[in-house]
Parts: structure tokens; sequence; C-alpha cells
């Protein structure tokens, strides 16, 4: 084999092996510009206030596999902040702690190494008492979980009745965006735009202010 043959060999591994690095290896040096847009809005009745719980009941919805991702997002994000996040996959009426729904309504990651982009939209609703009976009923039909899942993810604002109770609601529409210039593999840029996301939905929910 001559020289040039040799050497266009060893550059093609090179090439490989690097490429292999960035699909499996969450490396980072990058520079990010994340941006995060949100409105949220809360109902509540007798003067209940937003506090933060100690445990929580966690149901998401949306296309794989962004869902199940960002699932394990806010577990972290609730974790983090000593608050149990229980994931609940069949969803019920009522529970004896708060709920949680969240869907991923939209989804984008433009991944290159040295420019990759995101785009995540994520919509909530929360019931402080646990119950979430309004959001899978249609009059005076009993509770449908598909109901709660289409709401969810068409955005559709729901009217809920507040009681006698200190019941409380909040709603909130978040939109996280990113632009990032360095150098940054495919699990590193994917890990950094899901805690972006679990962050920026945990926060939201929980500000008490």
């Amino acid at each position: 084999m001559s020289s040039r043959s040799q050497l266009l060999s060893f550059a093609v591994v090179g090439m490989v092996v690097i490429a292999s690095a960035f699909a499996f290896i969450g490396f980072a040096a990058a520079e990010h510009r994340t941006d995060v847009q949100q409105q949220v809005a809360t109902s509540s009745t007798n003067g209940a206030s937003m506090t933060v719980p100690t445990a929580l009941q966690l149901y998401v919805v949306g296309p794989e596999p962004m869902r199940g991702q960002v699932e394990d997002a806010l577990v972290t994000a609730f974790d983090d902040r000593g608050i149990d996040a229980q994931v609940v996959t069949d969803l019920q009426s009522a529970y004896d702690r708060p709920v949680l729904l969240v869907a991923v309504r939209d989804s984008r990651l433009a991944y290159n190494p040295i420019t990759p982009s995101a785009a995540v939209s994520i919509g909530f609703e929360y019931a402080a008492d646990g119950n979430v009976t309004q959001f899978g009923q249609d009059g005076d039909a009993a509770f449908d979980v598909a109901l709660v899942d289409d709401r969810l993810m068409r955005g559709e604002t729901i009217a809920v009745v507040l009681d006698d109770q200190n019941t409380l609601f909040r709603s909130g529409e978040i939109r996280v965006t990113d632009e990032s210039n360095g150098v940054i593999s495919w699990p590193g840029y994917q890990a950094y735009v899901l805690e972006a996301v679990g962050e920026s939905t945990v926060v939201s929910l929980l500000d008490t202010d």
C-alpha cells in the first residue's frame, strides 16, 4: 500500500472514531444561548396560595421518545429540590397529593457538533388538592383519561370550577429555545436541552411569588 493510501486510510479511520465518539459520549465544550418563554396562571379559593409540595404525582403525555425523556428530566429536577415525583401511567381522577399533568406539545432538536439548536414546548396543569376530575370530564360524563390527553396536547383551556375547599390550580405554557456554539456531542446536547426543559418547568410551577 502506498504512503498516500495509508494516510487516507488513517484519515478515514480517524473520522469514524471521532464520529463514533460524538455519537455516544456526552462531551460538551460549548456556549449556550438559551431562552425561556412562559405564561403561568393560578386560580384558588379561600386565599390559598402556591406552596412547594414534598411529593406529587406526575403524568406526562406526548410523542416518544421525548415524552419519556422529559418525564425523567422532571423527576430529576424535582428530586434536586427534595420533592418526590411519582410517575403515573394510568391516570386516576383523584389522589391524596398534588398532581402535575404535563404535555410535550412540540420538540425540535437540530444537531450538529458545532452549532446545534433546539425548541421544546411544554404545557402543564397542576391540581394542588390532587383532584383532576374536571380535566377528564365533558358535562356529566364519566372521567375519561383519553379526554385528558387530548386536552393537554391541544392546549385546550380548561375552565375549572372552584369549590369551598382550599383548592389551587395552576396552568403553564413554556417554550425553551437554544442556539449553541462550540464542540458538543449529541448525548451532551440532548442532556443539556432536557435539563433546561425540566428545570424551566419546575421553576415555573413552584414559583410562589
